[in-house]
């Protein structure tokens, strides 16, 4: 049996860790990696007891089987297999159930409820396995969607019948792609799928670039090459007779073109020892024309190549036959649609040609991926791009678009190959590492400006990928604080007015930038724009710290030197940076002034050492009251000692502290209740004359002589004291 590799043990691991915890979940993993054999190592280590794995077609779906029962040998006794799909040819090679009839479900279900299980299907034939589930109330552990990008799109619902618990119960779903489809501006569409959509497909968990797959050895590393070739020099070897003449026996431009192809082709498998080679078209014809064309040009060239074709109408057997003598002759080149992109087994391809213009971004890396399997003695893979041109440049030929379409999508999967286009950008190109190579096939006699195509393709590529590859974020950072705060480009407002153009004396803002740099960086550090552009304040050590080495010496050293700072009365002193509050006391951390200054902070008597000296320095000096301490302290006493470092301005806020009273020596009484203290004014000071509010304001400011002294168990105030006060009538007794 086999065993995982390191590369595919982390995504299992990763896997599992994710699985924990989550439902859906995506793989990312390039052609030729191993996804498949990674998602059923990672059903084992899930203990997944009754298992989808769909496919999009039924050839990928009889490798799989086949895998299965080949290098997970063991697991044939310990689950029950059944497949879905119309190849009855399966059942016989594999001895394994093959059905598309609901009923023959619903059965195995029902039978095989405490068995292990796992269920082959492909997309389309899954609609009888959701009708089976439901009609039996089946609950799937876990249902591994292979080529998941099928499921994607718009007019997909036979592929989406799995997607929903609503349709089909299954606890986790594991969803394993080398093109994740990803469809903008959908909003809540539910008819229409994107990848993105973690809803439906979960998080990523795990991700294997094309470029640390080959830095790994895990595929084969790769060259671009351009096969360029003119009108001019097809025509010529079409009236010199070279090239045959189509079957109709007139000239025609398709014909032409098809015929620069397979001279460009034909050619790069002479110059660079090319065995084994498949060509892309839009449609069959196009793919059968091309192999009649290709094979008399290379007799004519006296290459010994050996075409084929497939379609999607040809057989199981036919298919089979074609890829074997295909795999066996010497040299040999098979044509296709969109046949080969997935499915298909095919060892040791040399090079890919997309021979036509309309390929879809997931078609070209599916196919680019026949060019990256790995084969004993392979250096490199080849993907050729055929770019007929006539004697002058025409940049809006169909040609020219599909060669940048090609070597956009190929740079959105590699990022070595987009960092050649961003250093090419640059002017720096010329340093880079080998990103594969532009190969100009026979253009001596092409009178065309080759610097200008290429300077179009790279502007034109770069345009297209540079959302993908924007520089990191600390170069981004480090370009922004060098080139845009300077010119005080400094805040979010100003950033925003900047990208929209209001500062066109500045340096432009380079396309590898995002203009909203939040989310392309959410997973780099972003943390805000204050920290993007350099203005983000300081911690309290960093800003104290720069007070202290800058400030200070120059004498702004306490709390009403710091006002006049900043209100600009120091000009000559270094501004503060905007990375530190002008109010300190802003930072949760900021323990006072003394602090911030950097001077030692004061030591003070505690309660009983500060009243004992105030009692015996103080109040013999008449600072008795706290309207009177305060006074001292604004140094209305001038007569009364020099407060001493030790003694706190607010005694209050010291532990222990009782009362004002308690603080100066004074004795404190328990007041009188209402009816005590209203008895003892009636009684003592109504005889006296003492019967109305004002009378009994002078009486507390000893106006009176003649009257007993005011008791300290009465309140002054009894109007605002008592809460049972109910007029001066009643506290007198009228």
């Amino acid at each position: 049996m086999k065993k995982p590799f390191p590369y595919q043990q982390k995504a299992i691991a990763k896997g599992v860790e994710y699985f924990s915890k989550n439902a859906r979940g995506k793989m990312i993993m390039p052609c030729g990696s191993g996804k498949t054999l990674t998602g059923l190592w990672l059903a084992q280590e899930l203990e997944a007891k009754s298992l989808i794995i769909a496919f999009p077609n039924l050839h990928l779906e009889a490798q799989t089987v086949e895998t299965w029962l080949s290098d997970f040998k063991e697991l044939r006794n310990d689950f029950k297999i059944l497949v879905l799909g119309s190849d009855k040819k399966l059942g016989k090679l594999f001895e394994v159930e093959v059905t598309t009839n609901e009923d023959d479900i619903i059965n195995f279900l029902k039978k095989n409820q405490k068995e292990n299980i796992v269920i082959f299907t492909t997309y389309h034939s899954s609609k009888g396995m959701v009708n089976a589930s439901k009609k039996t109330k089946f609950t799937f552990d876990l249902a591994i969607f292979d080529e998941a990008h099928h499921t994607a799109g718009v007019d997909k619902a036979l592929f989406q019948l799995l997607l929903n618990n609503n349709d089909i119960k299954i606890r986790k779903r594991l969803f394993m792609t080398a093109t994740p489809k990803v469809l903008a501006g959908l909003g809540d569409n539910q008819f229409v799928k994107s990848m993105d959509d973690e809803r439906v497909y979960g998080s990523e968990f795990y991700n294997l670039t094309i470029r640390e797959a080959i830095s790994a050895g895990i595929i084969s590393d790769y060259k671009v090459m351009t096969l360029y070739c003119s009108n001019e020099q097809v025509r010529s070897m079409y009236y010199e007779n070279i090239v045959f003449k189509d079957s109709s026996n007139y000239f025609d431009e398709e014909h032409l073109r098809i015929v620069s192809i397979a001279v460009s082709v034909c050619k790069a498998i002479n110059k660079n020892n090319l065995k084994k080679v498949i060509s892309y078209h839009s449609n069959i014809n196009k793919a059968k024309h091309f192999e009649l064309v290709i094979a008399q040009v290379a007799s004519k060239m006296g290459i010994k190549l050996k075409t084929f074709h497939l379609n999607s109408t040809d057989n199981a057997l036919t298919r089979e036959k074609v890829v074997r003598k295909y795999s066996k002759a010497g040299i040999a080149l098979i044509t296709n649609a969109r046949l080969l992109n997935e499915g298909f087994d095919i060892p040791a391809v040399d090079a890919v040609c997309f021979a036509d213009e309309r390929h879809s971004a997931t078609d070209i890396v599916q196919a680019a991926g026949r060019a990256w399997r790995v084969s004993p003695g392979k250096e490199f893979g080849y993907i050729l791009i055929p770019c007929l041109v006539g004697d002058t440049v025409d940049l809006d030929h169909d040609n020219v678009k599909n060669l940048r379409r090609t070597l956009s999508v190929l740079a959105g999967q590699d990022e070595q190959l987009a960092a050649y286009f961003r250093q090419r950008q640059r002017g720096r190109a010329e340093n880079m590492p080998n990103q594969g190579e532009m190969v100009i096939h026979d253009n001596s006699s092409i009178s065309l400006n080759f610097e200008e195509l290429l300077d179009d393709i790279n502007v034109k590529v770069w345009t297209n990928i540079r959302s993908l590859y924007y520089r990191s974020y600390t170069d981004a950072q480090q370009w922004v604080r060098e080139n845009l705060v300077p010119n005080g480009i400094d805040t979010i407002i100003k950033w925003r007015d900047y990208v929209e153009g209001l500062y066109p004396e500045l340096p432009p803002l380079p396309g590898d930038i995002p203009k909203q740099p939040a989310v392309p960086y959410k997973s780099q550090g972003w943390s805000g724009f204050p920290d993007f552009l350099g203005t983000k304040k300081w911690d309290y050590q960093t800003a104290k710290s720069w007070v202290q080495d800058n400030l200070v010496p120059l004498g702004i050293d306490r709390q009403s030197k710091w006002a006049e700072y900043r209100a600009g009365k120091f000009p000559d002193i270094p501004e503060l940076p905007k990375m530190i509050f002008s109010h300190p006391p802003s930072y949760k951390e900021f323990r006072g002034w003394d602090d911030w200054f950097g001077r030692e902070k004061a030591f003070y008597w505690d309660y009983e050492t500060s009243k004992s000296w105030v009692q015996d320095n103080l109040v013999p000096a008449g600072v008795t009251t706290f309207n009177k301490w305060f006074d001292y302290l604004n140094g209305l006493y001038e007569n009364a000692p020099k407060m001493p470092k030790g003694l706190p301005r607010s005694p209050d806020k010291i532990k222990g502290f009782k009362s004002w009273p308690d603080f100066f020596g004074r004795e404190t009484f328990e007041k009188w209740d209402f009816e005590t203290a209203k008895s003892w004014v009636q009684e003592n000071l109504v005889p006296n004359g003492i019967i109305n509010s004002s009378r009994y304001r002078k009486y507390v400011e000893n106006k009176y002589q003649d009257v007993p002294p005011f008791p300290n168990e009465l309140y002054k105030t009894p109007d605002r004291s008592f809460k049972e006060w109910k007029g001066w009538d009643d506290w007198f007794g009228k």
